[in-house]
């Protein structure tokens, strides 16, 4: 990945970066097919649910 440099270093925004390693981010668009969506709930299910 590149990135670019903004001037900003790690630990100048702790409220942010803690939110950012506790997050979760689900595939969510208007072409996600039929199997991707039932792919996407059974995993994130099996994983809240043991």
């Amino acid at each position: 990945m590149h990135r670019k440099n903004y001037g900003y270093a790690p630990g100048d925004f702790p409220v942010a970066e803690d939110f950012y390693r506790r997050e979760i981010s689900l595939p969510i668009f208007p072409g996600l097919k039929r199997e991707e969506q039932d792919y996407v709930i059974h995993h994130v299910w099996s994983s809240v649910v043991r």
